[in-house]
């Protein structure tokens, strides 16, 4: 059965936390080990100020807004970089590069950010 997993991106504090649970009207329960930390902890976060970010079910660590490396097709060994993202069409998450769909989970090899903390990343994947 695929795990149910959210982590959020406090817009204000630019900071990320992998969620435990989260109560109304949004005090979430996260994993410290996020932060540095090796515990759990419960913040209130405003609403309009967190994103909240679905896992993939992919790689272990794959969430909606990560920055990764992908194989483009198959035979072609040079890596290209794309962040993922839900499409509410296909229902499912793809691969996004410059606003445009460019592979699916499938092909991915690895996490390397994010797009909230690291987008230089997608600066260095042009073509």
């Amino acid at each position: 059965m695929k795990s149910i997993k959210f982590r959020a991106w406090d817009k204000k504090v630019k900071e990320m936390y992998n969620l435990i649970t989260w109560h109304n009207p949004f005090y979430l329960d996260y994993d410290e080990t996020a932060t540095g930390q090796s515990s759990s902890s419960v913040i209130a976060l405003r609403k309009k100020d967190t994103i909240l970010m679905q896992f993939t079910g992919k790689m272990g660590n794959c969430y909606e807004g990560d920055i990764v490396q992908y194989y483009p097709q198959m035979g072609v060994l040079k890596m290209k970089i794309a962040y993922v993202k839900w499409n509410e069409i296909i229902c499912g998450f793809i691969l996004v590069k410059n606003g445009k769909m460019v592979g699916h989970l499938d092909q991915i090899k690895k996490v390397v950010g994010n797009i909230y903390e690291n987008k230089n990343l997608l600066e260095g994947d042009k073509k």
